[in-house]
């Protein structure tokens, strides 16, 4: 997991507001917990997109999501009891009841050309479980076709070190994460 910090990176520019590390932690513990590394389509190329991909069906409420973007404005449109403050972080109004969650689904692989190039995209959706607790039943408030860039991805891992800003944080985050899910050896008991 020593490239966290930049899977992290990149998912938040595509999903488009900078999620907390703590849904950061999430999306990576189901990674692990479902196995999604075995996942037949997934490689270090997209690693970024599949973590976010086997992530969680996560709230939104608390996030800091923006100020003025489309997710923002569907969900102050479709939403009572919804407010964003000045910083941008999504909170109740006082005056109802919400449950907004994100989830990425759809992930789907095209052949772009002659060669076998493939292009790959994913569905991030933001649905309202205000009155369900069934996705299929939850209305979808926002949708996002994120289309993976895997050179992107690539060139951020190949930065040079002097000039590559890394973030500890989600580095040690990372490490606690895979620690917790490291298969144990029953080796010599001494």
């Amino acid at each position: 997991m020593s490239e966290f910090d930049r899977i992290i990176l990149v998912l938040r520019e595509d999903f488009g507001f900078p999620f907390s590390s703590r849904f950061a932690e999430k999306m990576l513990d189901l990674w692990f917990s479902s196995q999604g590394y075995c996942y037949t389509g997934a490689h270090l190329r997209n690693l970024p997109w599949m973590i976010a991909y086997f992530g969680p069906t996560e709230s939104i409420y608390g996030q800091y999501i923006g100020s003025d973007t489309e997710l923002v404005r569907a969900i102050i449109k479709q939403v009572s009891g919804a407010r964003i403050t000045p910083e941008g972080q999504l909170r109740h109004d006082g005056t109802g009841y919400f449950n907004l969650k994100l989830q990425c689904l759809h992930h789907r692989m095209t052949e772009i050309s002659a060669e076998g190039m493939l292009s790959e995209r994913m569905t991030l959706r933001v649905m309202d479980f205000s009155a369900t607790n069934f996705a299929g039943e939850a209305p979808a408030l926002y949708e996002k076709k994120i289309r993976f860039d895997p050179e992107r991805f690539e060139r951020l891992i190949h930065t040079a070190p002097e000039r590559a800003r890394r973030n500890r944080a989600l580095l040690d985050l990372a490490r606690q994460v895979a620690e917790k899910w490291r298969p144990t050896t029953h080796g010599d008991n001494a």
